[in-house]
């Protein structure tokens, strides 16, 4: 705050005086960095002791820490291969699957055709049995008159 208060209460001083006014100002920050710093808590500094062997511990752990993750990252690569293959697998019997079913699908269609076309032709033969068969039934029924008449010695 200090240093933008006197960036922004520079004047242009004469060359003569300048060397008077950085005295001044030198002598003021000296004054104030033999001054202790205020009880405030953002000013304290904390000075831990680093152990070596703990660095080394740190170290060690974390290279184990690595071998573990690579091991799981070459787990987990193995087993996203292993489910491509299964995938593939799949889709492979599906297609199989389908194309079987579209063979014989495309067989019972011509089957069905087949039968229709029998159907037909047997109605069509059929149309002549029916016309025997009324055939049939008038010689019947004159064969029933003539049994009925007296009969003649």
């Amino acid at each position: 705050m200090s240093s933008s208060n006197s960036t922004s209460n520079l004047v242009e001083v004469d060359p003569r005086r300048r060397s008077i006014l950085t005295a001044k100002k030198s002598a003021l920050i000296l004054k104030q960095q033999q001054q202790p710093p205020p009880d405030n808590q953002d000013n304290l500094v904390f000075s831990v002791p680093i152990d070596p062997t703990l660095i080394d511990t740190i170290e060690v752990k974390a290279l184990e820490l690595a071998k573990d993750l690579d091991r799981v990252i070459s787990n987990f690569e193995a087993k996203m291969e292993e489910m491509s293959k299964y995938a593939l697998e799949s889709v492979e019997i599906h297609d199989s699957a389908v194309q079987n079913l579209c063979s014989t699908l495309n067989h019972s269609r011509e089957e069905m055709l087949a039968l229709i076309t029998a159907v037909d032709q047997l109605s069509e033969d059929m149309g002549g049995v029916v016309a025997l068969s009324s055939q049939i039934k008038v010689l019947k029924e004159a064969l029933d008159l003539i049994e009925k008449l007296p009969a003649v010695k």
